[in-house]
């Protein structure tokens, strides 16, 4: 759930967005006070032309001409917003405002409505002939307007036709189905027509069965009105993408598998507090658990059979298991794994070393027999050439189907078979191939028709995740099209399952918000000790951050748009204000020296950033001033930390010859690197060091060991190492205490995100007691987010500060009439 109006503590998000309203002036050559318009014209106006364009604020219609525009309701006060204000420059905060009221709204409303007024205006460039987007900024009305007393002859008369909006009104309790217009033709010859779900808020239980009815209905009238496709053009009629319908209502519902008769969906859900397996059959509103282990138990697969469930539980290490839909039998399959697939003929089951859903994560795939027998490993050669990618079984026979990224960064399917490991490569449309190999289109998971004649796709574009759809020969072995969107929307679109009868498709739709958050530390005890307070603003989508323990200063990172941005802003709140902007650059791990005036981070290219190549640059926090560190090029030198003195920075690198990566101090004045901790057969990474400056947290991984690392403690000078953790579980980001008697870090034993807290004695340099799991973010509703990685803690001032992911997701089904 996301929310508008006013920020949160720090000042309000409307004085953030007058700050960048004011230093884009300045780049742009404007002087005098603010363009943005904030008061309402004095008289109200009922008529406004522009263009071809008549506004009819009475009626609420926008004119064509002599013909009406369909246009919903919050488009339709967007434009009227924007061409009452049009003086200047409007800010997203103010348009929120106006139009909402500060309620509760989801995380890109504002910008998908401005679309569907572009799409309405026929002006669907940034820079338009009546809307221009001023980045990061808000929007502006930029045409001639002309205010009227009536309406010009032949405008405005009765229409028996109603309106979209009334049409899918009574739907917003549940969720609207919007379809947008679109015009690239399929590989048919006939353009898809995707649907969007907006995800709001559950309806009422007893308001359910004639919402449903509205939903089915809207999609009807809604889908004759346009199309939507990849690549614009001209096209036949719409092909509609039947009735959608949400399945389930619970807070976190994921990941649903069908029945093999079609009539009942297995999915996970925290509803009753941990993550476990449920069941809804088609017939019954109520859905019923089917396991009840503590741990999480995940990522069903249900048997062609319809006898077992297999799934992933954190159970133990974690492993597959079986269990019958009733919930009894339940079985250890595999010691390991994660993501079971069941092939056509139910004996044996697919699964992966890794979560495919992690980034980074190597492609391993095992098999198992459903009837017994060792696990063992296939298609090793064949896997090892990829970076990453999916797997799955290819429905008419024995075969797997592999996608995914080579490491010379081209996307391949292929075919192959576990036993003989005979492969074949299909081939792609060079369309398809360039949207790929661009990055302008990342698919991920896939499913499978039994025709063999069209893949699903969860798919990655600007960041948002949506369900693709692409037609295929399986005789020629190639794709047919370019990908094609099935669905649109603010929400993440994931977790696909066909039907057995392919008319039918299952998916989840997730909204997420992540922002940096506060919680009283008892440092005595080890203990949280209330619900925490947010620190950054609800509409700063901020999990990059760090505190100045001595400078009581915050700066986050955020992505808005195309422009990437770092904060800074006192740590006990107030006086926030934009201290990097850039449409070019990503400010990468971004580090504030100890003292709170200086900020190091590496500039990359957003190309670059994946593969870690950028320029090192130092940031006078007071002036704004940067300075590009000069030290060479080979050693892809990553900041984790400054020293004490603020004259160096402490991270990782590759010394020459080395083929592993080396804990490496480098002079921010001189660009000098000094190797200062290394090992022959481990990579190395720095975390932090303690407050005096003797002690060094580090940890260290094996090659090709993704999933374990093991945390280190070692003096600075030289001397033994001190084991932190049993290096069975990853290891992310390390922080001291303040009086550097403990150790604080992410890690992920039993398959959830934590922040974790184990006893250090400088004295003797030696840890005491057992580690300690400070958070307990299971429940998705506010976890840390997934990515290990990506998770950034400080301790600072009695309060721990780390990102916190508010999630909520539900399941809905589509039928496919194509």
């Amino acid at each position: 759930m996301f929310f508008g109006g006013p920020a949160g503590a720090g000042g309000s998000s409307r004085d953030v967005t007058r700050d960048r309203i004011e230093m884009h002036q300045h780049h742009q050559g404007i002087t005098g006070e603010s363009t943005v318009a904030a008061d309402e014209p004095q008289a109200p106006v009922r008529y406004y032309a522009f263009g071809p364009y008549v506004l009819d604020t009475v009626r609420r219609v926008l004119w064509r001409e002599r013909t009406r525009v369909n246009l919903t309701r919050t488009p339709f006060d967007v434009l009227v917003t924007l061409i009452q204000r049009r003086a200047g420059v409007v800010s997203k905060d103010e348009l929120i405002e106006a139009i909402w009221g500060g309620r509760i709204v989801e995380e890109n409303s504002l910008a998908r409505h401005v679309s569907t007024l572009r799409k309405a205006l026929n002006d669907t460039r940034e820079v338009g002939e009546y809307i221009t987007t001023v980045h990061a900024l808000g929007y502006r009305f930029t045409a001639a307007v002309v205010e009227l007393d009536a309406l010009p002859d032949g405008v405005g008369q009765p229409e028996a036709v109603p309106t979209i909006d009334e049409a899918v009104r009574t739907v917003g309790q549940l969720g609207r189905v919007v379809v947008e217009s679109a015009s690239q033709p399929s590989e048919a010859g006939r353009p898809v027509t995707p649907v969007r779900i907006e995800p709001v808020a559950p309806a009422r239980q007893a308001d359910r069965w004639w919402v449903t009815a509205v939903t089915t209905a809207a999609v009807v009238l809604v889908a004759i009105t346009g199309m939507l496709a990849l690549i614009e053009g001209r096209g036949a009629p719409p092909v509609p993408a039947g009735t959608v319908e949400p399945y389930t209502s619970g807070g976190l519902d994921r990941q649903p598998t069908w029945s093999p008769d079609g009539r009942a969906i297995a999915f996970v859900s925290d509803r009753e507090g941990s993550a476990d397996i449920w069941i809804r059959p088609a017939d019954s509103p109520a859905p019923y658990r089917v396991t009840t282990s503590p741990a999480q138990d995940w990522q069903p697969a249900w048997a062609p059979d319809g006898r077992w469930l297999a799934f992933r539980s954190e159970r133990g290490r974690g492993g597959i298991y079986l269990v019958s839909p009733s919930g009894h039998s339940e079985r250890e399959l595999a010691p390991f794994g994660y993501r079971p697939i069941w092939s056509p003929d139910g004996r044996q089951v697919l699964f992966f070393e890794h979560d495919p859903e992690v980034p980074g994560a190597p492609l391993g795939l095992y098999l198992v027999d459903v009837a017994g027998g060792p696990v063992r490993r296939v298609l090793d050669e064949l896997t090892a050439g990829f970076v990453s990618g999916y797997a799955s079984w290819r429905p008419t026979g024995g075969q797997l189907a592999i996608w995914g990224q080579g490491h010379d960064g081209r996307w391949k399917f292929l075919t192959a078979s576990p036993e003989t490991e005979a492969a074949e490569e299909w081939t792609l449309l060079p369309e398809a191939r360039h949207l790929l190999d661009s990055g302008l289109l990342r698919l991920e998971r896939f499913a499978w028709t039994r025709s063999e004649r069209v893949l699903y796709f969860e798919g990655r574009s600007r960041g948002v995740r949506n369900i693709w759809r692409v037609p295929v020969d399986p005789v020629a072995r190639s794709w047919r099209g370019v990908p094609e969107r099935l669905t649109i929307g603010a929400g993440q679109d994931t977790d696909i399952a066909l039907a057995p009868d392919d008319a039918r498709l299952a998916f989840g739709v997730r909204a997420q918000r992540t922002g940096i958050w506060a919680f009283d530390l008892d440092v005595q005890r080890g203990r949280l000790g209330d619900e925490g307070v947010q620190l950054t603003p609800r509409d700063a989508d901020a999990r990059t951050f760090d505190v100045a323990p001595e400078g009581r200063r915050l700066i986050y990172r955020t992505v808005r748009g195309e422009w990437d941005e770092i904060w800074t802003r006192s740590f006990d709140g107030g006086g926030e204000r934009l201290l990097l902007a850039s449409a070019q650059w990503r400010h990468v791990r971004p580090l504030l020296s100890r003292d709170g005036t200086r900020l190091a981070y590496v500039r990359t290219a957003p190309a670059e950033a994946l593969r870690g190549d950028g320029a090192l640059v130092v940031v006078d926090v007071d002036e704004g001033t940067e300075r590009i560190v000069a030290m060479p090029d080979d050693r892809r030198f990553v900041p984790d930390d400054w020293t004490g003195d603020g004259r160096s920075l402490m991270g990782t690198c590759r010394p020459d010859g080395s083929e592993r990566r080396a804990v490496c101090v480098v002079d921010v004045d001189t660009g000098d690197v000094q190797v200062v901790l290394a090992d022959d057969r481990r990579d190395l990474r720095p975390r932090r060091l303690s407050p005096d400056g003797r002690w060094l947290a580090f940890t260290a991984s094996h090659p090709g060991s993704f999933d374990t690392t093991t945390l280190y403690v070692a003096p600075l000078g030289g001397g033994s190492w001190v084991r932190v953790t049993d290096g069975r579980s990853r290891v992310g980001r390390v922080v001291w205490s303040e009086d550097g008697r403990a150790l604080y870090y992410v890690s992920d034993p039993g398959g959830g995100v934590n922040v974790w807290r184990r006893r250090f004695e400088p004295a003797t340099g030696r840890t005491s007691g057992e580690p300690y799991r400070l958070t307990a973010f299971e429940g998705a509703q506010r976890p840390v987010p997934d990515d290990l990685d990506a998770v950034d803690i400080a301790v600072a001032d009695g309060r721990l500060v780390l990102p916190v992911t508010e999630t909520s997701s539900r399941i809905w089904t589509v039928t496919l009439d194509w």
